[in-house]
């Protein structure tokens, strides 16, 4: 018996303009792609090392924001970045849940491998709090059910992206009053549960960074 797929190709969905024509891809043109993907990351590598995590660092110091606050609203945003402009390709190109599958998808690779990455070759070990874990994950728990009450019927109404942009508004409101309410939630939390009576305060690895980087380069001129 003869089967038949009746799928249309993923590429069909994009403008041909933007693609290899087929009968060049396949004797070798292919590689255009890799040469220009690898392009882009080279360039976002430059990107990210020399202007991005500066400009970063410098925003920070000026709002007197906690590396985590920083890490949780200007670096997710301009990380996010990618994903914002496929989720717009899969909306407004390709009108499929591409951007939807992409958005949860980066979420776990940022949740387990990068996580998992940076941890296993830090290089040194970082006394870390648990709040901005505990923090972000009951946003992340909002936003994930959410999300699957909105897709529940496969239909999206203009109150869930609404309710979508409300709540992230106060997840920004929450961050700005972070110092306040890890001393009104975390720390209780953590004497009732630790066994000693003090929690471990939160240490910021970016300011013991820096302080170890002056103290070697005034070891270095001395």
């Amino acid at each position: 018996m003869l089967y038949l797929n009746c799928t249309p190709a993923a590429i069909d969905q994009f403008p041909r303009i933007l693609v290899i024509p087929q009968y060049y891809r396949v004797r070798g043109a292919v590689i255009v792609h890799f040469l220009v993907a690898f392009y882009m990351l080279l360039g976002l590598h430059f990107v990210c090392d020399d202007f991005f995590v500066p400009s970063l660092e410098a925003i920070s110091s000026q709002l007197h924001l906690s590396s985590h606050v920083a890490g949780a609203t200007f670096m997710a945003i301009g990380s996010s970045a990618p994903e914002l402009a496929s989720t717009l390709i899969g909306v407004f190109v390709t009108r499929d849940d591409i951007g939807t599958s992409g958005v949860i998808g980066s979420a776990v690779f940022n949740l387990l491998f990068v996580v998992g990455f940076c941890g296993l070759f830090g290089g040194r070990d970082i006394r870390l709090s648990p709040w901005p874990m505990l923090r972000d994950s009951f946003w992340y728990l909002v936003s994930i059910g959410g999300l699957l009450y909105a897709l529940w019927d496969s239909r999206i109404r203009w109150t869930a992206p609404v309710a979508f942009l409300i709540a992230y508004v106060l997840y920004i409101l929450s961050l700005s009053f972070d110092h306040k309410l890890e001393r009104w939630l975390y720390v209780p939390l953590a004497r009732l549960f630790s066994r000693t009576s003090t929690p471990t305060p939160f240490v910021d690895p970016i300011k013991d960074l820096d302080r170890e980087f002056h103290e070697d380069h005034h070891h270095h001129h001395r």
